[in-house]
């Protein structure tokens, strides 16, 4: 779903710009024939249809653009359990985990879903009227029949220069005359037509007979597809009520070209659209004469004999909407990226493609970091676009690239080995008959860490979870204890005395009540390793109630030591007291990442 609502909200901003460029030329060509006018919305109408299809087709064409401002959103995350009493250094037991989530923070991860079954359930419904609307046509056709005045039709249909045959059909009294057909063109004329002056019956069939002429039937369902697809834009309408008065306009400047007298085509147009009823139901897939809306502007036009009616040949309809289709295909094409790597810090490049990635925006992540890549070249500071992107190559089970990448991240910064080799180990572990090699990363990776470090801890826990997936329990067992102690190891020089001003519990000193708390997240790099453990703060909870000075006791690394900061920092307590009074209280807090 991310990607289709990125691919119409580009096709959004991208139309939108295209329909203000066709107002704009419209509006300069006031002088030109209604015929050129309509040329440019039909120009317009068939460029916007096409956007989203050569969108999906062509190949990205990067331009350059100003720096982006990305609004954080949170992101649908697997839950991590901090159930530890904050009165004491033993944890509870963590609960077993699920989404945790406010509406408020559900409609934010969802809000582009929505918005785009939204916009297709409109186009569906509108295509969906247009169908239905071609169905009664037809069916109506097949039932219809001849006009008794169909000879008087052909023969000014001869003299219009019209050389393929147009079916003349009867359809009900006092109905407004229409044209349909988009390869077998036909009219609909009142049953009483006969009843008319030969007068109105030759400018009715002509003004039908020049929108079957003018191919009016083939851009009138254009333009109706464009505007089913862009239902929710106010400049989509308005390109439609353009689009009808201009086809409207050109279709009557060529029946005055033909020899009719100005007054007497708009004395008949005005008494039509009294008189005649029209369909409803199929006005989208059918060209009516007359629209009591845009009746006045007609009337006014037809009458003004310094315009403008220059006809415009069929083929020139047809050019235009190709034209306009293959002009546009570079513009459907672009997509923005910032400006040149070296002009952005790279940190700020990962921290976008970071950004992407939690929006599930996957290919806009990888070519991000590939970005940071290039503007960094030797420099050290690779190995971090680089393991970013090769995590995300490893999410999505294409292992073998993502080592090339962990590697390369291992080459550029030698005393960080540490991650490179255990993501190589683990992506080796994903591989058929590879477990040799895996065991052999892993190892590397324990040898590779400082002594006594939380990067051991981590390497040491990742070779216990791949011993346990080999099934040699022993092993695995020894070496999740190995990483304990070293943990425990870590973490006893942070249990000290609290500060001055700050208590500890017991001995008159009630301890702080945990009142509402804000789930911690798995980072993207844990949940893809399957990485679990438990980190350990020291805080002090003060009487406003918030834990200040707090301090990772002991680490397990992937990220998870910030969440769990991070989340810690966001609780609020009921402080502790000393003789019912508020007051500083020190605590252990141990926050348990728990994947399902």
């Amino acid at each position: 779903m991310p990607e289709w609502s990125s691919l119409l909200t580009d096709a959004a901003l991208k139309s939108s710009a295209l329909l203000i460029l066709a107002l704009a030329a419209a509006r300069l060509m006031q002088r030109r024939s209604a015929g050129a006018r309509h040329l440019v919305w039909t120009a317009a109408a068939s460029a916007v249809l096409a956007l989203p299809f050569l969108a999906c087709s062509l190949p990205v064409l990067h331009v350059p653009a100003a720096d982006r401002l990305a609004a954080l959103a949170p992101s649908i995350t697997f839950r991590a359990d901090a159930n530890a009493d904050p009165a004491t250094a033993t944890s509870v037991p963590a609960a077993a985990p699920r989404p945790a989530l406010t509406a408020r923070v559900f409609w934010r991860q969802n809000a582009a879903a929505y918005i785009t079954l939204t916009w297709a359930a409109g186009a569906f419904l509108s295509v969906g009227q247009l169908l239905l609307a071609a169905f009664l046509l037809a069916r109506r056709r097949n039932q219809a029949p001849e006009h008794p005045q169909a000879a008087e039709a052909r023969t000014l249909a001869r003299a219009f220069r019209i050389e393929h045959p147009v079916e003349i059909l009867e359809a009900p009294a006092d109905s407004m005359p229409l044209a349909c057909g988009l390869l077998r063109p036909a009219i609909f004329l009142p049953a009483n037509a006969a009843e008319w002056s030969a007068q109105r019956r030759e400018m009715v069939m002509l003004h039908e007979l020049a929108h079957v002429r003018r191919g009016d039937i083939a851009t009138q369902l254009i333009a109706r597809l464009a505007l089913s697809l862009y239902w929710w834009n106010p400049l989509a309408w308005m390109a439609w009520r353009e689009f009808l008065k201009e086809r409207e306009r050109a279709a009557d400047d060529l029946v005055l070209l033909a020899g009719t007298r100005a007054s007497d085509y708009a004395g008949h147009l005005l008494e039509i659209a009294r008189a005649m009823q029209p369909s409803r139901s199929l006005a989208s897939s059918a060209v009516a004469m007359a629209r009591r809306s845009q009746l006045e502007g007609r009337l006014l036009a037809i009458l003004d004999s310094r315009r403008n009616r220059r006809a415009a040949p069929r083929v020139s309809v047809l050019a235009a909407a190709a034209a306009a289709v293959v002009l546009v295909a570079p513009f459907a094409a672009m997509r923005a990226q910032d400006a040149a790597p070296s002009a952005k810090p790279a940190q700020d490049l990962v921290k976008l493609g970071d950004l992407a990635r939690k929006e599930h925006r996957d290919a806009d992540a990888a070519a991000i970091y590939t970005q940071a890549i290039a503007a960094l070249g030797t420099d050290p500071a690779i190995a971090k676009p680089l393991m970013s992107r090769g995590i995300l190559l490893f999410s999505q089970k294409k292992y073998e690239e993502a080592e090339q990448d962990f590697q390369r991240a291992q080459a550029a910064d030698p005393a960080h080995a540490v991650r490179p080799l255990a993501w190589l180990g683990l992506a080796e572990s994903k591989q058929e008959a590879h477990a040799a090699a895996a065991e052999s990363y892993f190892r590397q990776a324990i040898t590779a860490a400082p002594q006594h470090s939380t990067d051991t801890a981590m390497a040491t826990d990742l070779y216990a979870y791949f011993l346990r997936q080999q099934q040699r329990f022993t092993e695995a067992e020894d070496m999740r204890q190995q990483a304990q102690a070293l943990r425990k190891e870590l973490a006893a020089p942070y249990l000290r005395t609290p500060g001055p001003g700050v208590f500890r519990m017991g001995g008159g000193i009630a301890a702080p009540k945990l009142i509402a708390k804000k789930e911690p997240s798995y980072t993207e790099e844990a949940r893809v390793a399957k990485y679990q453990g438990t980190v350990i703060l020291y805080v002090e909870v003060a009487p406003d109630g918030l834990a200040h000075n707090i301090q990772v006791v002991q680490a397990i690394g992937m990220g998870l030591d910030e969440e769990a900061v991070s989340a810690v920092s966001q609780w609020r307590f009921e402080p502790g007291t000393k003789d019912g009074i508020p007051v500083p209280v020190a605590a252990t807090i141990e926050v348990n990442f728990r994947l399902l």
